[in-house]
């Protein structure tokens, strides 16, 4: 025997919706629709019902063109209509009689409006996705766009993977969507803090959709903002793009902490990789790749408190010493310096500079007087 199933996701696509009357307002039924995708060139078709409605309700999103055709009326074709992701565009169709074939085209009209859901949010598109500067290049800082969304409550463990807090509830209740698929971090990740499992390139995202208020019930799950995202898809041309981000400690301002003697704690930091897409069989099969590493090299400085000999004598009437760390690139390996500056005294005319240096498995000190 065989098994068949249909599984049903949230889909990350566009609908369009809309009427189709006569001069006398009255409903046309049988009315033949064609739309046609214009990277794409995938065409879809669909029929008014007897109250003269029609729907597409799977439509990836980008720019279209559809026509309108019934037998004894004159044909209509509208050009650039652009559906973005979630959205419900209605479009009305009035058809004039006609007694010849005639068509009306109409290349610029007022673009539709999504007077079908209630939902509150806004969409992130290409440009300024591509445009914007982003710190790591992570797509959801774009996010705080939006209205009613505001950066993560301090402590919060995925702020610097881009979580935003929307109309005051945490981070943790909001919903992330990627090409219609759960894309939640249930345990957060440690390494990149980040709240979403797949983090897109932003050259491979096409745009994205923050909806904050009233978006439908097929989301579920969520009582912050909903995020759907989609990815860039191919065309019927080949297509895109290569790059490379540099981020280095060249203009770095040095620790204040730092002894003088010490480097300037080292940063380095390469994102490159590129994007590709194009077509298989023209209108019919598509293919999109990207590919994006990230290498970093960083160092850090800390302050720690150290026992000086004096202390390790049972003496602990003079100030504790400072843990300098510094990094030395030629061996590539981390070395510590102490840098130990004792308070002179009114009192005294000479006081002990001690320098130590730790090693792994060897420890050194000199002290020399001022």
């Amino acid at each position: 025997p065989i098994l068949a199933m249909s599984v049903l996701a949230q889909q990350p696509t566009a609908q369009i919706t809309g009427l189709v009357t006569d001069p006398s307002t009255a409903a046309l039924a049988g009315a033949i629709f064609d739309v046609t995708n214009a990277g794409t060139g995938v065409t879809a078709q669909t029929t008014t019902n007897g109250s003269g409605n029609y729907l597409f309700p799977v439509l990836n999103p980008g720019k279209y063109s559809m026509s309108v055709r019934k037998p004894g009326f004159d044909e209509i074709t509208r050009t650039g209509i652009e559906l973005v992701i979630s959205q419900v565009a209605r479009i009305d169709f009035t058809l004039r009689v006609g007694a010849v074939k005639q068509t009306i085209e109409v290349s610029s009209a007022t673009p539709p409006l999504d007077a079908s859901t209630a939902s509150l949010g806004q969409v992130i598109d290409t440009k300024p996705i591509e445009d914007l500067p982003l710190n790591g290049r992570n797509f959801l800082q774009l996010a705080r766009l939006s209205v009613g969304v505001l950066g993560p409550k301090p402590g919060d463990r995925t702020a610097s993977g881009g979580s935003f807090v929307a109309n005051g509830v945490r981070s943790q209740l909001n919903n992330f969507m990627l090409d219609g698929v759960d894309n939640n971090e249930k345990i957060v990740d440690q390494q990149s803090s980040s709240p979403v499992v797949i983090q897109t390139s932003v050259d491979a995202l096409q745009e994205f959709k923050v909806e904050t208020n009233n978006f439908s019930a097929q989301y579920g799950y969520s009582a912050g903002a909903v995020v759907n995202a989609t990815i860039k898809s191919g065309t019927n041309r080949f297509h895109g793009d290569a790059f490379e981000f540099l981020r280095n400690d060249f203009v770095d301002a040095r620790n204040f902490f730092l002894a003088p003697s010490s480097k300037k704690q080292k940063l380095q930091q390469n994102q490159f990789g590129g994007t590709l897409g194009g077509p298989i069989l023209r209108n019919k099969l598509f293919f999109f790749g990207s590919y994006e590493p990230t290498n970093t090299n960083s160092g850090n400085t800390q302050v720690v408190t150290v026992p000086t000999a004096a202390m390790k004598g049972g003496d602990f009437g003079r100030p504790a010493p400072d843990l300098q760390p510094e990094h030395d690139d030629r061996r590539s390996r981390r070395l510590h310096s102490f840098a130990i500056s004792q308070q002179r005294n009114s009192s005294q005319s000479h006081q002990p500079y001690c320098h130590q240096t730790a090693r792994p498995g060897a420890a050194s000190e000199s002290c020399r007087y001022e």
